[in-house]
């Protein structure tokens, strides 16, 4: 045999995949009549099945389905373990590889191996059963199954002799108290949804002088009644009267149904024996055929016309009707067949007919039966056949269900893998091979995956985020594939604590629309997670707080606002700590204390009321420094010719400049009264001269309304000391006042007669300060450079 190359192997991947596919297998015995199973046959199956006095569990297999001989340990201990539910429900097994049964296997819909079908009892009409889809094919969960079906069965087709699975009444049983009877009456007591009740019942079906009830375990009365504490638990009702509890070493079925058959007077009853087409031993081992001998070396024409033979004729006609995906599929082997099969002149033929009716055919849908009639030949076409039956040489196996015709699937695979190789022109631009979307590279492997209408190589199918490879489930999204885990971090449900995906199988928890993750629904000060039953607070930003914690929270809360009340301090103690800070902005300790002693106030009081006094008159000194010198030197720069002219015509004719205070619209001195003056905590802030403060900008005296000052005088500061004499006195004015800004610095020094000692004017020739710098109370001249002044003001502002 000549070499297989990369490039000429190409041809044949879709062949490859089409026989995969089809490789559903062949005649094998599986089961005999030495097992519990009741195998069936084609002939009277319709009629046992469709008016049986018992509810049908049959397997449809196939005896080359690798499925389906790895099932077959587990179908044969159920039939084990359910025989003496025969009278209500039997098993049985039909294989669907045998040429014999295949009609009825597709009169059934029998399309995939193992098929499960559930057949109800005394029916009258022909049915194709309940399919049982489930991915769970376990003993225990078949066997459960078969228990709902019998219940589900209505009073018209209810097997005769299944007896009563439905719950006891409490009265039923207290009846029994004391009572003689002549059979023993068990109950057990279980759970709503356990089965050891009702499969115990089943299990003792077949036995005289006993019967078995069910009761559930919220029949509390009646179990305290009992002394029963715990479920399952069998009492047991004596034919003399005397009734207990039976102490079980597990409370299990088997434990159950295994002392009570071992009670005194407790036999099996005559078994009815049912007429079923079974296969006799003997027929079985007639089938084995002796053993031909063959050369391994050397491939045989009848091993391939038998697989080709039994792939047209029993493999594909488990699908009705061809289209899509299959059709497209079956077009391509059999035109692959048509050009490499290396078989007797009626065969090829065949093909090549079969090839082109298909191709030339218009349709989206072929009939199977439509194929079959051109297979048999039915148009009898000259020189045009195909063997009908099956005989194995180089595929025989030392046992029926050995090589066959899986053997002769794949030796038909590498022949025409082998003549694609020696004639390469034959097969060329015949078949498209897919280019992998990840690589972009022809796909020749064994497999092929598709994903999102694009061929992909098993390798280069990855996860768009994780770069793992994808071998089970993808999830896709757009144009990208990812890996569940991944999909659901980008698309999926988020938790609201964590911000990550939360998977569609993951238990989660919710509060109001916000869903978490079990380990993401834990309060945020003490970590401990949230249980069914909590008491739990949801803030705003969607964080979870437990009822503890919360309390503990807002009572610290209270007793933290508890501990800064705000301070009033009345007009006389603000008159006392005026006097003090005139004296010394910055005082020591013991006059702070000889303060708090003579006002009453807290000493932490008079420390921050000295503290916001100091901060707040810096700012203004640093606000009436840029804006006042700014203007003043400007002023100068402007009339430098004529200042010391305009300087004598305002002393000479005493008309008030721009600089000076006007007070208008003053209330009379009776209604200023003294206030009290809230003191707050040094983060509450209080409008600054100039600044705009309350409603009208300015600020608060006593109570009156707010004294407007001259427009073009910012700070109504004069800008010489000689424009300050032209100020009529106020002294009833200027003795009630009271800043509610208690920053406020704005003083004279020297003054007129009636000015109180709040009021001091500067005096002087040159321009002097308003506002004081050091604790001695003096008021000292400026320097000459204004920037010298105030260090901390740029150049460029003036």
């Amino acid at each position: 045999m000549a070499p297989c190359g990369r490039g000429r192997c190409q041809s044949l991947v879709i062949a490859a995949a089409f026989l995969a596919q089809l490789c559903h297998g062949h005649a094998a015995r599986l089961y005999s009549s030495q097992d519990s199973v009741t195998i069936l046959e084609a002939e009277g199956v319709k009629g046992l099945l469709g008016n049986s006095s018992a509810a049908w569990v049959v397997e449809f297999y196939s005896s080359w389905c690798g499925h389906c001989v790895n099932y077959a340990p587990t179908w044969k201990a159920l039939a084990r373990d359910v025989k003496e539910w025969e009278l209500a429900i039997r098993i049985g097994v039909m294989d669907c590889a045998d040429e014999k049964n295949f009609a009825i296997c597709a009169e059934y819909g029998i399309h995939f191996y193992p098929t499960f079908r559930y057949f109800k009892a005394l029916a009258t009409q022909f049915t194709t059963g309940e399919n049982y889809k489930g991915p769970n094919r376990e003993l225990e969960t078949i066997r459960q199954i078969m228990v709902d079906f019998l219940q589900n069965h209505t009073s018209t087709n209810k097997p005769p002799a299944c007896p009563v699975l439905s719950t006891a009444s409490s009265s039923s049983v207290l009846s029994l108290l004391g009572k003689h009877q002549k059979h023993y009456t068990a109950v057990i007591f279980e759970k709503e949804f356990s089965y050891v009740g009702r499969e115990v019942i089943l299990d003792l079906m077949q036995y005289e002088n006993i019967i078995v009830k069910r009761v559930l375990d919220t029949d509390k009365k009646l179990m305290e009644k009992l002394g029963i504490h715990s479920v399952p638990s069998c009492y047991l009702f004596y034919p003399n009267g005397s009734h207990g509890l039976i102490y079980m070493q597990k409370p299990l079925r088997s434990f159950f149904s295994s002392y009570l058959k071992s009670l005194s007077g407790v036999t099996k009853r005559p078994s009815s024996q049912y007429n079923a087409p079974v296969r006799q031993k003997d027929e079985a081992m007639s089938l084995i055929k002796p053993w031909k001998y063959f050369d391994r070396s050397k491939v045989y024409m009848a091993d391939l016309e038998s697989g080709l033979h039994y792939l047209l004729r029993v493999e594909l006609a488990s699908h009705k009707i061809l289209e899509g995906p299959e059709l497209s599929t079956l077009k391509d082997f059999i035109t692959v067949l048509s050009k490499l099969f290396p078989g007797q002149q009626p065969a090829v033929k065949l093909l090549e007919t079969l090839q082109e009716w298909l191709v030339s055919l218009p349709l989206d849908k072929i009939p199977y039966n439509a194929i079959l009639d051109l297979v048999n030949n039915k148009m009898r076409i000259s020189g045009m056949f195909l063997t009908n039956r099956v005989e194995w040489v180089g595929c025989q196996g030392s046992q029926p269900q050995y090589r066959g015709y899986p053997c002769s699937l794949w030796t038909l695979f590498h022949t025409l893998t082998v003549q694609a190789a020696t004639h390469p022109t034959i097969i060329r631009g015949t078949v498209n091979i897919p280019l992998c979307a990840g690589c972009n590279q022809h796909i020749v492997d064994r497999f092929i995956l598709k994903v999102l209408d694009r061929h992909w190589h098993s390798k280069c199918l990855k996860c768009g985020d994780c770069q793992k490879q994808l071998t089970e489930k993808c999830y896709s999204r757009g144009d990208s594939v990812y890996c569940k885990e991944d999909f659901f971090k980008r698309f999926g449900r988020k938790c609201a604590a964590c911000q990550q995906g939360i998977p569609p199988t993951q238990v989660v928890r919710r509060a109001q629309d916000f869903v978490y993750h079990l380990q993401c629904f834990a309060c945020i000060v003490c970590k401990r997670q949230l249980a069914t039953g909590d008491e739990f607070y949801l803030m705003e930003d969607s964080r979870l707080v437990c009822k503890g914690d919360y309390e503990v929270a807002k009572q610290r809360e209270a007793e933290t606002n508890a501990k800064r009340p705000r301070t009033t301090i009345t007009a006389k103690q603000l008159e006392t700590l005026k006097n003090a800070y005139n004296n010394s902005p910055k005082p020591a300790r013991h006059v702070r204390e000889q303060l708090s002693s003579e006002t009453g106030l807290d000493m932490r009081v008079v420390q921050v009321w000295f503290q916001n006094r100091r901060a707040k008159e810096k700012r203004l000194k640093k606000d009436a420094g840029r804006q006042r010198w700014g203007q003043y030197f400007r002023n100068i720069k402007r009339s430098r010719a004529s200042s010391k002219s305009d300087k004598d015509s305002t002393q000479d004719d005493g008309v008030a400049s721009d600089a000076e205070v006007s007070f208008t619209d003053e209330h009379s001195i009776p209604d200023m009264g003294h206030p009290n003056v809230m003191y707050r905590s040094m983060n509450d802030s209080s409008p600054g001269l100039g600044r705009q403060a309350a409603s009208n900008g300015g600020f608060s005296i006593d109570g009156v309304l707010p004294h407007s000052l001259r427009s073009n005088s910012p700070y109504s500061v004069p800008r010489s000391p000689a424009s300050l004499q032209a100020i009529q006195s106020h002294p009833p004015l200027m003795s009630g006042l009271v800043y509610q800004d208690t920053s406020l610095g704005i003083l004279a020094q020297g003054g007129g007669q009636g000015m109180g000692q709040a009021l001091r004017v500067l005096g002087g020739n040159g321009p002097s300060s308003d506002l004081s710098t050091d604790s001695s109370g003096g008021y000292p001249d400026f320097p000459a450079s204004p920037a010298s002044w105030l260090d901390e003001v740029e150049h460029t502002q003036f």
